[in-house]
């Protein structure tokens, strides 16, 4: 019983190993040319720790933003009426709402009062000091970026990008 019980332990082990492998290997540019977003962890409005490697196997949408930008500010219904529609169409993805909180011209507590004030359900992420944003590679905002089910940028705009071109990047299939 022993053997079979270390036998096991074996089989789970090496199967692990090889999964790390596997994701180790990923390369830092797609087919398609595409960069590998880097896996990241951010606090979201409700306390909680978001990590990007988590939804692997679903589309996410960054939209980056702060609530003293005008252009941020009038692409965020867009963002939750996305959000709805994604819950309602049982869609694998997320959108999550990046806001650049750099603890003075955006505070926590600037992005709550507007988040409570406008209704927004849709999850809204910190990103202190901007370790997220440089990513996006840009130094203007908004950022409206979609990242593939693999972690692959998928698309990258400067701007407020309209729902209705997000949805139609979202159901764009792959070329393998």
């Amino acid at each position: 019983m022993k053997r079979i019980g270390l036998l096991l332990l074996c089989c789970c082990l090496v199967l692990s190993v090889a999964a790390l492998a596997e994701e180790a290997a990923k390369p830092d540019i797609n087919e398609n040319g595409m960069p590998l977003m880097p896996d990241f962890t951010l606090t979201s409005a409700s306390g909680e720790e978001i990590t990007l490697s988590d939804f692997e196997g679903r589309q996410i949408v960054l939209y980056f933003w702060a609530t003293w930008c005008p252009t941020c500010v009038q692409g965020m219904p867009d963002k939750q009426a996305l959000h709805d529609w994604m819950l309602e169409n049982d869609f694998p993805g997320e959108v999550w709402a990046v806001n650049l909180t750099d603890g003075i011209r955006e505070t926590r507590n600037t992005c709550d009062a507007f988040l409570e004030r406008n209704g927004y359900t849709m999850p809204v992420l910190y990103d202190e000091g901007g370790k997220v944003f440089q990513y996006a590679q840009s130094r203007y905002i908004p950022v409206t970026m979609v990242i593939d089910e693999a972690g692959y940028q998928k698309s990258w705009v400067i701007g407020a990008q309209p729902m209705e071109e997000i949805i139609a990047i979202l159901l764009e299939e792959e070329d393998t």
